[in-house]
């Protein structure tokens, strides 16, 4: 197996130049697909690379730094496990990064578990709860939702979000999709109008 193996990146389709402008140009050295997620219907790019040392393609930080969302997936090497990591920016602009080898996701330490029982069942109940709020991640449409909402307020300043809360149906618990908000958007009168 050796050091080397595959990787792929996903970055949503309408932030595919900037992330080639974070990454100066290097991620256009790999294959490039473009796909459909089929849990969200989001237009995704695929951006697929071989024999990468360790997994590590060199510029995954300049991504985080430039606020662009993106899945990672690689193979197993010669030392080391398969995994994906998942990098989401929340409504507040800041990022959220998580990395998994196979066999993580879904699992809970046991350790964590016998420190919770030390405390009673409900503790053991809100490790457990913990545990896979942790292991969520944001899903794309979600992610793409945020992006145009932070675009559409930041880039027009005479807008006032107005935030309505609706009806949420039950979720199922180990779903990992977080509930949107509606915005809707009321013009700000300018400081320059005048009646006629």
């Amino acid at each position: 197996m050796g050091d080397r193996t595959w990787v792929d990146i996903f970055v949503l389709s309408t932030d595919r130049k900037r992330a080639v402008a974070c990454a100066g140009g290097e991620m256009e050295c790999g294959e490039e697909l473009t796909l459909e997620d089929p849990g969200t219907g989001c237009q995704l790019v695929c951006f697929q690379y071989y024999d990468v040392n360790y997994g590590n393609l060199g510029f995954e930080d300049a991504l985080i730094e430039g606020k662009v969302p993106f899945d990672k997936a690689w193979g197993p090497g010669g030392e080391y496990a398969g995994g994906s990591a998942y990098h989401r920016v929340n409504a507040s602009g800041k990022s959220d990064f998580k990395d998994f080898y196979e066999g993580e996701i879904g699992v809970i330490s046991l350790d964590l578990i016998q420190k919770a029982a030390a405390n009673g069942l409900d503790a053991v109940k809100n490790a457990i709860a913990d545990a896979d709020r942790a292991q969520r991640v944001m899903p794309w449409d979600n992610q793409k939702a945020l992006f145009n909402y932070r675009l559409r307020y930041i880039s027009k300043p005479n807008r006032i979000p107005i935030v309505r809360q609706l009806h949420r149906s039950p979720r199922p618990e180990r779903s990992s999709r977080l509930p949107l908000i509606p915005v809707r958007f009321k013009e700000r009168p300018s400081k320059h109008h005048f009646a006629a």
